[in-house]
């Protein structure tokens, strides 16, 4: 992956400088179209693509027009499930589903704050024809074979990485938004809350950003208000977290524009900070590859800070999260499971 296909997909979707049509080969969209599909933003390059008035390539033509009909159908299940919750009188958010971009992603994520509320909707989408196909403590997956492709369902009543809260559940659902959704109205998390949930299935739950997540946050950060996300990210123990995922997504802003990014508000201060910055910006100097992987040791960092935090001020959460801490190492997650052996070979 060249330095030049990321930037071309770069200045596709969020144009900083005027595309050069005349050095954009085919091989070269080809290997864009690629690498957009990989990352979950290839319609957002195609409309920009077709902005600049680039011709297209028949693959990457076929290749949308499959995305397209997954994003309609994905929108129709959505649709006909908000419908049904709204005829059942059940209440849920839909959380890193809905970009501020063309955007589909794997699955649809839902969010219920009570046990209550969250099994009911199970029933219902099993109503629907939805399967059951397991999942992690504090979620569910459903699956549904739609029109040649499976729809899956993501049901949390948890914001977590296994055991592991990154913010309250409760606060994020008293402080959702409204969505209207082909006219049926649905809850999404506020601007702030949804930059904070990004930042955290990022960094805690998957160890990568991609480029979705990077145009997720880049677009939203123009319209938070952020001494309120400051705020928030201090009320949830999330400001350590957030910072080193606002760090990289202005690294990452700064190899595909070649310059500063004004939309990002870096903490400068905090001198574990500094020796992360220094870090990861070293890091950046070698080959790029997106999505991007963090360093490992800088969710675990994020994640005893989280701990650190709720320790040092006494909050009543604490002995909770040292139990979750103790209880993640043995579930089923993956990604936990190389944190947890990780920490135990520096700890050793």
């Amino acid at each position: 992956m060249s330095l030049n296909t990321l930037r071309l997909i770069a200045n596709a979707i969020y144009p900083v400088k005027r595309i050069d049509r005349s050095a954009i080969s085919e091989e070269l969209l080809i290997e864009a179209t690629e690498l957009a599909k990989r990352n979950k933003v290839l319609l957002a390059f195609y409309d920009g693509l077709i902005n600049a008035g680039v011709t297209i390539p028949e693959y990457t033509i076929k290749m949308v027009e499959k995305e397209t009909l997954r994003k309609k159908v994905f929108e129709d299940a959505l649709v006909e499930i908000a419908e049904e919750a709204g005829l059942k009188g059940i209440e849920f958010m839909i959380i890193k589903s809905i970009k501020p971009f063309p955007y589909v992603g794997d699955d649809i994520d839902c969010l219920l704050p009570d046990r209550k509320s969250f099994a009911s909707f199970i029933d219902m989408l099993k109503s629907l024809g939805y399967r059951s196909i397991g999942g992690g403590p504090p979620e569910e997956t459903l699956v549904k074979y739609i029109k040649g492709m499976n729809v899956y369902m993501d049901v949390h009543r948890s914001l977590s990485a296994s055991y592991i809260p990154y913010v309250s559940v409760m606060r994020v659902w008293r402080r959702r938004e409204r969505c209207k959704l082909d006219g049926f109205e649905v809850f999404i998390p506020s601007v702030a809350d949804d930059i904070l949930i990004i930042a955290g299935h990022s960094l805690l739950k998957e160890f990568r950003m991609n480029l979705a997540e990077f145009y997720h946050v880049l677009l939203s950060s123009q319209r938070v208000d952020w001494r309120q996300l400051t705020y928030l990210a201090q009320t949830e123990m999330m400001d350590y977290a957030l910072n080193i995922f606002i760090i990289i997504a202005h690294q990452i802003y700064q190899l595909l524009y070649d310059n500063e990014c004004s939309y990002f508000n870096l903490e400068r201060d905090n001198i574990s900070l500094k020796v992360a910055y220094k870090f990861i910006k070293n890091s950046f100097k070698g080959e790029m590859r997106m999505p991007y992987h963090y360093p490992l040791f800088l969710p675990a960092i994020a994640y005893f800070n989280k701990l650190k935090t709720a320790i040092t001020s006494g909050r009543r959460e604490a002995l909770n999260l040292l139990v979750s801490f103790i209880k993640a190492p043995f579930t089923s997650k993956e990604g936990l499971n190389i944190l947890w052996k990780y920490i135990s070979r520096k700890i050793a």
